[in-house]
């Protein structure tokens, strides 16, 4: 049954901090990224100024992967938060619950979802590693870094007022911590959830199931795809080349994007499996009290046949409904869309070398 208005889930009110921020500038999502970016930018442009380091500023590359980061990642937890109860309310007629139960679960976990004070501890953690690395990388801890050793931005941000450039880099680098701990925590929230999903009774048919959860698979596809945009941005800033070091890393952080995508489909393949055993048990009882007069031992009885002509038909329709189905939602091309985008997170790093190289940096 299609989600009635009893329980549909309003995506209007209430959210993270991003779409309540996003709601009041009341733009298109993207030119809502857009901005963001461009004011995450000119912020850092301002500071620059205020102490003649705005040459320096605007020749460094990073600075604007940052603030296109934070429009992207912003901008897609935006589009998600925004189409998550939706893809509830349309996988709803999957389970055999009271439409009173489904509202509670839903409205339980995405009170969790949208807890900021807890998204925003993890964008602390998150800002406290940035800061950290980059006081070590300006100052050091204990050991002044050795000029001599490549690093991370161009030999100006080591020298002159290196406390105002650490004010700057600082700067610059909370609202990355800020999109990317909300990120992290709204990841990991959902994948708490959707194990919720995996021990709800469900409706015995799995053509059903399929068709309504192929659209949700969609919308984790795409969020799994935007993340590995994110990372491949946080490879290229963090990293000069492709090696083993910058390698595990990407695969790590990559993870989440593989758990996005994945995890999900583990749930649903549960759920299918749980249908195809109701629907082959109750056939199975079906069978028992109306066909067991047609076999004799395990051989059909001519006799039975000849009192039940029409029972040969009922019993081919049970077998019918009986066959295998798919037991997992995604498709082939689901897959290698997915890999596609990952392997570009290295493919970007790997060619960083030969782009800066081109362009003599």
């Amino acid at each position: 049954m299609e989600p009635t208005s009893e329980y549909r889930i309003d995506s209007s009110r209430g959210g993270t901090w991003i779409d309540r921020y996003y709601r009041a500038v009341g733009l298109p999502i993207f030119a809502v990224g857009f901005l963001s970016g461009l004011i995450s930018l000119l912020l850092g442009c301002a500071i620059a100024f205020a102490y003649g380091f705005q040459r320096h500023f605007f020749g460094t590359s990073t600075v604007y992967l940052g603030a296109f980061g934070v429009g992207w990642v912003s901008a897609w937890i935006r589009w998600g938060m925004l189409n998550f109860p939706d893809q509830l309310d349309y996988i709803r007629s999957c389970f055999v619950i009271d439409d009173d139960a489904y509202q509670a679960l839903t409205d339980r976990w995405l009170r969790r979802l949208r807890n900021n004070r807890a998204a925003l501890a993890v964008s602390l953690v998150v800002a406290l590693i940035a800061w950290l690395v980059v006081y070590q990388g300006l100052f050091g801890f204990g050991v002044s870094p050795d000029p001599t050793k490549p690093h991370l931005f161009p030999s100006a941000w080591y020298e002159g007022n290196k406390w105002m450039n650490l004010v700057l880099l600082d700067v610059q680098a909370l609202p990355c911590a800020l999109v990317l701990g909300t990120g992290l925590w709204l990841l990991l929230i959902n994948a708490l959830f959707l194990w919720r999903f995996k021990d709800l009774p469900v409706v015995p048919m799995p053509g059903l199931l399929v068709a309504r959860l192929r659209r949700i698979t969609a919308f984790y596809l795409k969020t799994a795809c935007s993340w590995f945009v994110g990372v491949a941005i946080f490879g290229i800033v963090f990293f000069k080349h492709l090696d083993v070091v910058a390698s595990m890393v990407l695969l790590i952080t990559g993870s989440f994007g593989l758990v996005t995508f994945f995890a999900p489909q583990f749930v649903f393949h549960s759920c299918l499996v749980r249908a195809s055993a109701l629907i082959a048990h109750h056939i199975n009882e079906l069978f028992k009290q109306e066909f067991q007069l047609l076999f004799v031992g395990s051989q059909l009885s001519i006799t039975g046949i000849q009192r039940h002509p029409a029972a040969l038909a009922k019993l081919a329709d049970m077998a019918q409904v009986t066959q295998p189905t798919r037991m997992w939602v995604y498709e082939v091309k689901d897959v290698a869309v997915l890999l596609m985008a990952q392997g570009f997170t290295f493919l970007g790093l790997f060619a960083k070398p030969h782009v800066l190289k081109f362009f003599g940096v």
